[in-house]
């Protein structure tokens, strides 16, 4: 369950955010304006998610770094997750456990111990978007010391894509589903079909649902030639992804993601005829 909303979340990846320390941190003084570095990932066995932060002031200086994982204890029956590093240059090691999730909520709560002292600590995170969440923390009986992080998916350079949650995906299909006709210019000579660029044609579509609306196929004609290709949501990337055959012999695949409302990107990462 957990995995499945993290994923949803588009979770996996690295983040960027800003925020005032507050005091919540033993290691850390307050009144500091800092920015702070997060990446998430899977472990090589895919049993555990990974994460590791660090925190420095607008100057570089570093106030925080560590590391950690998530995993599921079957003996205890939920989710733990243990992680240390330095604060302010002293060790602290921590322990967490899951308590909730509920909506775009996910709910932590966290015992550190650092140099002598240990305390609880309450942690919420609120997705926005699939590249934005806001992250509190919120120590144990003291609410004044409530700390907010304002947090922003990192999409690097070329080939890089952003995610989307798999509603994203049932919302294209919806979009999609139905007969589509559509005007064709070529800006490309056609291998394999015989068509040259410039030439214009029509071409007839349609999307249908397969497989209970887990997968989109997408078949069309155009000139002499046939072509299919199926959409679905791929968990492990959090993308929507397509792979297209042509009778031409040509092949493609893209990944996707919803880039507005009613506005969706992909970015094609392969793409070749039948020679090659």
């Amino acid at each position: 369950e957990l995995v499945a909303f993290r994923m949803a979340k588009g979770d996996l990846g690295e983040w960027k955010g800003t925020g005032v320390t507050t005091g919540i941190w033993a290691g850390i003084p307050a009144g500091l304006d800092y920015e702070i570095s997060e990446t998430v990932e899977w472990s090589a066995d895919r049993t555990k998610l990974l994460n590791s932060h660090q925190f420095k002031t607008k100057a570089g200086e570093i106030l925080s770094t560590g590391a950690g994982f998530v995993t599921f204890d079957a003996r205890r029956g939920g989710f733990y997750s243990s992680g240390s590093g330095y604060d302010g240059g002293k060790l602290y090691t921590g322990f967490s456990r899951l308590v909730g999730l509920k909506g775009d909520l996910e709910v932590w709560t966290y015992t550190e111990s650092i140099g002598g002292k240990t305390y609880t600590v309450r942690r919420t995170t609120r997705w926005v978007s699939d590249t934005e969440k806001v992250v509190t923390h919120e120590r144990e009986g003291d609410s004044s010391t409530a700390d907010v992080m304002r947090m922003t998916k990192v999409v690097k350079g070329r080939g890089k894509v952003a995610s989307s949650s798999l509603q994203d995906f049932y919302e294209f299909c919806d979009l999609f589903e139905g007969r589509w006709m559509r005007d064709v210019i070529l800006i490309a000579d056609w291998p394999g079909v015989g068509l040259s660029r410039g030439e214009q044609l029509t071409g007839y579509d349609s999307f249908t649902k397969q497989l209970d609306g887990e997968l989109l196929q997408w078949r069309s004609s155009v000139g002499e030639s046939d072509f299919t290709a199926i959409f679905h949501w791929d968990s492990g990337s959090s993308t929507i992804q397509f792979t297209a055959y042509n009778s031409s012999g040509a092949m493609h695949h893209a990944k996707g993601w919803k880039a507005g409302e009613g506005h969706y990107t992909f970015n094609l990462d392969r793409a070749f005829e039948r020679d090659g």
